[in-house]
C-alpha cells in the first residue's frame, strides 16, 4: 500500500479524524504493521492542529472508497436517555476501601458510583507486580490493569474524584525505594489553617461560618445544593486569601471572590459610616483596603458546577455568588453587633490601609509631576554642573558631599563627560522613613532626577510609585565621592542606602562605584606621590629614603587642590574605584542600622563586644 497523501489537507480536516471511533476503521484497512503506524503518525501530527467535523468526515470516506472498505460508519451521534443502572455492590470492596471511598464521596458529595470507578483503577494499579490473570485453560498470563471511563456533564466534579483517589499514588520516591510523604491534618478543618497562616499575628479572633443552600442560577435551570463554608481573621502584618470549590483550589475564584469582595466592602463600610470614621468628603473604602489585612479560607461544594474555562480554576454560578453574599453580609452584620471591640479593630485597620494607599497616590503623582522634567536651562536642579557630552556610555555622575568638594572636584573634571552634584550634607536615612516623606527631601528628589531613571518600589502597598526605567538612565557610572573621614564614610552610607532602596537595579548592574582620594600627597624634587593609607604612606616614605621630602594630609575633598584631584581622583587612568555589589549594600546598611537605628540593645551588644577595638580611635578628654 502506498503512504496517506497529506499533501492537500490542512490543519482544517484533520483533527477530528483522530477524535472519532471511524478512526481504528481507517487503519484497519492497511496492509502492515509497520505502514499501518506510519500513516497513524502522519495523521496524529496533523490532528494535533485544529480542523472541522464536516471536513474530517469528507476525508475518512474518500479514504474508505481508496482502501475499498465495504461499509462506512455514519457521524456520531449524541447520548441518548440516561439509562439507569443498578447499584454498584460496594459489599464487595474491602473494609478499608469500603470506608475511604464513602469518605471521599460524602466529602465531595458525588454518588458512590461515580467514585468507585478512579478507585477500581487505583487499586488495580497498586496490586500490579503482587496479582496476575491467569487463564484457566493454559495460555497467558496478564497483570491487573484494570480501564475506566467517567461519563457525566461538565460540573458534576469528574476532576475532584479522579484527583481525590489519585493523590495517594503520587508520591516522591526517594534513590533507595521509599516514599517521602509529608501529611496535613488540620482537625477542625479550615479553622485550624487560618490559625496557622495568622501564626498569632491576628488582630482578631478567628470565626467560621457555614450553611447550606438549595437554588438555582435561572428559573428554567434546575436546583442544586450548595454548602458553603469560611474562616476568617484580621491582621495587620499578614494577608491572604484562598477560594476551593469541590476541593480544588479556585486560582481566580469567580462567584467565591466576587461574594466575598461585595460582602465584606458593603458592611464594613456600613459600619464605618454608622460610627462616623469617614472624614467629611472622604472616599468610601475598596476592597483593596479590607484585602491588605484579611485573611480568609472559603470552601464550597455543589450539585452543579460552571467553570469559566477548561481550566477549572474560577466558577461562574450566579446562585453561589448570590447566596455567599447575602450569608456573608448577615454573618458580618451579626459578627460587629456581637464583638464591638474586633469590629473597632477591623475599621480603624481598614482606614489605615485605605488612607496609606490614597497617600501613596498622591506620592506618586507629586512625583511623577516633580520628576516629569528634563534637565535644561529652565529646569535646573540646584547647583547641579552638568558634562557637555550627550553620549551616555560616556557620561559620568560624580556625587560629593557639599559646596567646597564642588569647587574641588568641579575645577578638577573632565568637563566633557564628567557631571558633578553636591548633597549638601547628610541626605535623609531612607532606611527607615516611608515613601512620603522620602520624596518630600528635595535633595533625594534631585538626585532622582539627574538620574533620570525614576524608583522602584518593591511593597505592594506602595508599588504605584514606581516608575523605574532603565533606558531613561543618563549615565555610565556613578560615582560617589566623600571625604575619608567618619563623616564622610556616614554621608557615603546614606547615599549608598538611598540608592539601594530606590534604584536596587543600579548597583544589581554595577553602574555604582565608590572613589578612593588620596590622604598624603608626598612631594620630593623630582616627584610628587599620592598615598590612599598609612600603609602606602609608609611604603612611600622607605622608598625615597633620605631624600627631601614634604608631606601634606588631607582632611576633605574641599581641602584638596583641584591639581591633585585632577590627577588621582578625576583621572580615569589613575584613579581607584570601587564596584558596588548588593552585597556590600546589604551588609553596610544593616551595620549602618544596628548602629545608628532603633536597635538600642543590639548596639549595646556590639559596643560591650567589639568596642575595645576602638578605644585608640576614640576622641575621650
Amino acid at each position: 500500500m502506498s503512504k496517506i497523501d497529506l499533501s492537500n489537507i490542512t490543519a482544517e480536516n484533520i483533527h477530528t479524524l483522530c477524535s472519532e471511533s471511524m478512526v481504528s476503521h481507517f487503519f484497519m484497512c492497511s496492509q502492515g504493521e509497520q505502514e499501518r503506524t506510519e500513516n497513524f503518525s502522519l495523521v496524529m501530527d496533523k490532528a494535533r492542529e485544529f480542523g472541522t467535523t464536516d471536513e474530517v468526515f469528507n476525508l475518512y470516506q474518500q479514504s474508505a472508497v481508496l482502501y475499498e472498505v465495504p461499509e462506512l460508519w455514519e457521524k456520531p451521534k449524541p447520548f441518548g436517555k440516561k439509562v439507569k443502572l443498578a447499584d454498584f455492590p460496594l459489599s464487595c470492596l474491602p473494609l478499608a476501601a469500603r470506608n475511604f471511598l464513602k469518605e471521599t464521596s460524602d466529602n465531595i458529595q458525588v454518588s458512590y458510583d461515580m467514585a468507585v470507578l478512579p478507585l477500581l483503577s487505583v487499586l488495580s494499579l497498586c496490586v500490579q507486580g503482587k496479582a496476575i490473570i491467569k487463564n484457566p485453560g493454559g495460555g497467558n498470563t496478564e497483570t491487573l490493569n484494570l480501564y475506566t471511563l467517567t461519563i457525566a456533564e461538565p460540573g458534576e466534579r469528574k476532576s475532584g474524584v479522579f484527583k481525590a483517589f489519585t493523590a495517594p499514588v503520587y508520591r516522591f520516591q526517594k534513590e533507595d525505594g521509599s516514599f517521602e510523604e509529608k501529611e496535613f491534618i488540620y482537625e477542625n478543618g479550615i479553622t485550624d489553617y487560618v490559625n496557622e497562616i495568622a501564626a498569632g499575628e491576628n488582630l482578631t479572633s478567628v470565626q467560621n461560618w457555614s450553611a447550606d443552600r438549595v437554588g438555582r442560577d435561572r428559573e428554567d435551570k434546575s436546583e442544586y445544593k450548595v454548602k458553603m463554608e469560611f474562616a476568617l481573621t484580621f491582621s495587620n502584618k499578614i494577608k491572604k486569601i484562598e477560594y476551593y470549590h469541590n476541593s480544588s483550589f479556585l486560582e481566580h475564584g469567580g462567584s467565591p471572590e466576587r461574594a466575598v469582595k461585595q460582602a465584606f466592602v458593603s458592611q464594613i463600610d456600613a459600619y464605618l459610616k454608622q460610627n462616623n470614621k469617614y472624614l467629611k468628603n472622604e472616599k468610601k473604602i475598596t476592597f483593596d483596603d479590607v484585602e491588605d489585612c484579611l485573611i480568609l479560607v472559603s470552601s464550597s461544594f455543589s450539585t452543579q458546577t460552571s467553570y469559566e474555562n477548561q481550566t477549572k480554576k474560577a466558577i461562574t454560578n450566579k446562585f453561589i455568588y448570590e447566596t455567599m453574599t447575602e450569608f456573608l453580609k448577615h454573618q458580618l452584620e451579626i459578627y460587629f453587633i456581637e464583638n464591638p471591640d474586633e469590629a473597632l479593630k477591623i475599621a480603624e485597620q481598614v482606614m489605615v490601609n485605605k488612607r496609606s494607599r490614597e497617600n501613596a497616590e498622591k506620592t506618586r503623582l507629586n512625583l511623577k509631576k516633580k520628576l516629569a522634567g528634563t534637565i535644561d536651562l529652565s529646569n535646573m536642579v540646584k547647583k547641579f554642573v552638568d558634562c557637555r557630552t550627550k553620549d551616555v556610555s560616556r557620561r559620568e555622575l560624580y556625587i560629593v558631599e557639599g559646596d567646597s568638594a564642588l569647587g574641588a572636584v568641579k575645577l578638577a573634571r573632565e568637563a566633557e563627560f564628567q557631571a558633578v552634584i553636591p548633597i549638601r550634607g547628610k541626605i535623609l536615612n531612607c532606611l527607615k522613613a516611608d515613601y512620603v516623606k522620602i520624596f518630600k527631601n528635595d535633595i533625594i528628589t534631585d538626585l532622582i532626577k539627574v538620574l533620570g531613571c525614576g524608583v522602584e518600589v518593591s511593597s505592594k502597598a506602595n508599588k504605584d510609585i514606581s516608575s523605574f526605567n532603565l533606558e531613561n538612565f543618563r549615565w555610565s557610572k556613578v560615582v560617589i565621592c566623600t571625604d575619608a573621614d567618619v563623616d564622610g564614610f556616614q554621608i557615603r552610607t546614606l547615599i549608598l542606602t538611598m540608592l539601594y532602596r530606590l534604584t536596587p537595579t543600579l548597583i544589581e548592574k554595577g553602574y555604582v562605584y565608590i572613589a578612593e582620594s588620596p590622604l598624603f600627597e608626598i612631594t620630593t624634587k623630582d616627584k610628587t606621590y599620592f598615598a590612599y593609607n598609612e600603609k602606602e604612606k609608609s611604603d612611600i616614605l622607605n622608598m625615597i629614603g633620605n631624600k627631601k621630602y614634604t608631606l601634606q594630609r588631607s582632611k576633605g575633598l574641599g581641602e584638596n587642590e583641584p591639581e591633585m584631584m585632577s590627577l588621582t581622583t578625576m583621572n580615569p587612568e589613575t584613579r581607584r574605584l570601587i564596584k558596588v555589589s548588593p552585597a556590600d549594600v546589604e551588609a553596610t546598611t544593616a551595620m549602618f542600622d544596628m548602629l545608628l537605628g532603633d536597635n538600642l540593645q543590639g548596639r549595646k551588644d556590639y559596643i560591650a563586644e567589639f568596642g575595645s577595638d576602638y578605644l585608640e580611635m576614640a576622641d575621650i578628654s
